[in-house]
Formats: structure tokens, C-alpha cells, sequence
């Protein structure tokens, strides 16, 4: 099994132009990071390749492209699992949402949204006027502000850029801007509970779980407690004021789960994900799970 820390992140998920602060650095290194993950993904010829993001590469900057070019094949090769798990990742959420249009939801919410690109790449959200609410911290959303404004010189009339603190601020500034109470939806927290507090998780949780439309879904991903101990390292744990980050044990999600309401109704490691779209599971981690939870 491969080992984790995040305190010794691969030199080309982080661009050497890019200045942050201590609390803003792990945010920005993961908003990076899947954002390079769908743009080494989309390089690949169609037949072979999970899905195609054209607008990965806006979120990039010239010296995070150059870093990545000149990496020799072994650092590649040591660290090219992480960049597969994002795309097995993403293109499980996208067929989650695919049904989930078809199932007629009328918006969408990505807590921890990163450069997120659903908003721009799935035509059937735009089609079916179908609103999306990415949520993540104010230098987040400005700066993805900043970049779509640059490039395609407007923000998309059914997407809302949402500022909040999931540590500090409650949810009036996503019920500000749109989100209906009982409206059908789909929450997609991708990359994201790992970098919480628990506290800040379930803030998260009790929220879709009392404004919910009862064909709604919470999906996530999380990490189980033994990978977390390998993840775990340095300004990771400093960040969250010495609360260590939300991890559970799959045996123990749905009981976890039901406290809130929710009842879990897929609970899978990322190796039986891949094996769904790929015949074999390569994946060297085994403690990364992928989850759907629902009301009860």
C-alpha cells in the first residue's frame, strides 16, 4: 500500500508562482491538484480517456503547465496513481450526476467546489436551467471569479459563486443566493472531507439533511482512519486549529450516517470503482471510499 502525507505534497501539484498563506496553502494545493488531474486526463486520446475537460487548463498557470512538463518519468510514475484516482473520481461524480439530470434535479451544490468545470462542460445543467452553487472560501471563489471573467469574459447565468467558511460561517450566504428549501438536489463533496474538521463536515451533512427534497443525494468521498494516520503531517492538522480531519471506517459509516437522518446507500472502496470501469483494480491504496447517502 502506498503511504500518504500530505506534508510532502508531489513538486507538480504546486506551482512555483503561486504565493499563499498558511491557512489558504492546502485549499489551493487541492483546487490545483484535481484541476491538473482532469487536464492530464483530457490529454489522452478519446477511446482511451474517462471524460474530456476542455476548461481544466484555465484554472493552470504557465509555470504549474512547465513544472509538470519537465517531470522526469520516475517522479511521474511514483505519484501517477494520485492522478488517476482524481480521474476515476470525477468521471464516477459525473455519472452520478448524468442520472441525477435525468432524474430531474433542479440544482446542484458542490461544497468545496476548487476550479470545479461541471458548470461549463455539462451542457444538460445549462439546457435544463438546472442551478449550481459552488461553495468554498472567498479567495477561492474570487479568484475563480477572476479566471472565468478573464477567459470567457462572463460568469453563466445558472451559476452562483458562493463565499463561506465551513469552519466559521454558517449557510445565509448560500440560502442568499438562490438555493431552494426542498428543492430536488444533488450534492456532490468532492476532495473536501478530508481537509475538515468533523464538526465542519457534519455542519455540512445536518444541512442537506433538513432542507432536503426527499429524492435528493449527498454524495462524498472520505478516507478511512489508517490512510488518515498516513495523510496526516505538519500545517495539515495547524490549519484546523488542532482538530484532526473528519475520517471514518466504512463499517461504521451508516450508523454514523443516521444520526443525521441519512441513510447510506452506497459505501465502496475507490478499487471496486475502477474495477467497474476498468476490469482491474491498480489502484495502491485501499482506504479511499466513495459514498451516496440519502434521507431515511
Amino acid at each position: 500500500m502506498a503511504t500518504l502525507t500530505t506534508s510532502s505534497k508531489p513538486a507538480w501539484m504546486i506551482s512555483s508562482d503561486d504565493v499563499l498563506s498558511h491557512e489558504q496553502t492546502d485549499a489551493h494545493i487541492s483546487a490545483m491538484g484535481c484541476a491538473l488531474m482532469r487536464h492530464i486526463e483530457s490529454l489522452k486520446p478519446a477511446p482511451n480517456r474517462l471524460f474530456l475537460d476542455p476548461y481544466a487548463k484555465l484554472f493552470l498557470s504557465e509555470a504549474h503547465l512547465r513544472e509538470y512538463r519537465a517531470l522526469d518519468e520516475k517522479t511521474y510514475r511514483q505519484n501517477s496513481w494520485l492522478v488517476w484516482l482524481g480521474a476515476l473520481r470525477e468521471k464516477f461524480f459525473d455519472d452520478c450526476l448524468t442520472q441525477a439530470i435525468q432524474n430531474d434535479i433542479r440544482q446542484l451544490v458542490i461544497p468545496g467546489a476548487g476550479y470545479d468545470t461541471r458548470a461549463l462542460r455539462i451542457q444538460k445543467l445549462k439546457d435544463r436551467e438546472i442551478l449550481v452553487f459552488e461553495v468554498d472560501q472567498a479567495f477561492m471563489i474570487e479568484g475563480k471569479r477572476r479566471q472565468l471573467l478573464d477567459h470567457l469574459h462572463t460568469i453563466p447565468a445558472h451559476l452562483r459563486l458562493v463565499s463561506m467558511d465551513f469552519h466559521r460561517d454558517e449557510f445565509a450566504p448560500l440560502l442568499n443566493s438562490g438555493y431552494g428549501m426542498g428543492r430536488k438536489s444533488l450534492f456532490i463533496a468532492q476532495a473536501l472531507s478530508y481537509y475538515l474538521a468533523p464538526f465542519a463536515f457534519e455542519k455540512i451533512l445536518q444541512f442537506f439533511a433538513v432542507n432536503q427534497h426527499p429524492e435528493s443525494r449527498f454524495l462524498f468521498d472520505y478516507v478511512d482512519v489508517i490512510t488518515m494516520e498516513q495523510m496526516g503531517g505538519g500545517s495539515y492538522w495547524d490549519n484546523l486549529n488542532g482538530n484532526r480531519p473528519f475520517s471514518i471506517d466504512p463499517d461504521v459509516l451508516e450508523e454514523y450516517v443516521s444520526q443525521f437522518g441519512l441513510k447510506a446507500v452506497l459505501n465502496e472502496p475507490m478499487t471496486t470503482i475502477e474495477k467497474k470501469y476498468t476490469g482491474e483494480a491498480t489502484l495502491p491504496v485501499d482506504g479511499w471510499y466513495m459514498a451516496e447517502c440519502e434521507l431515511a
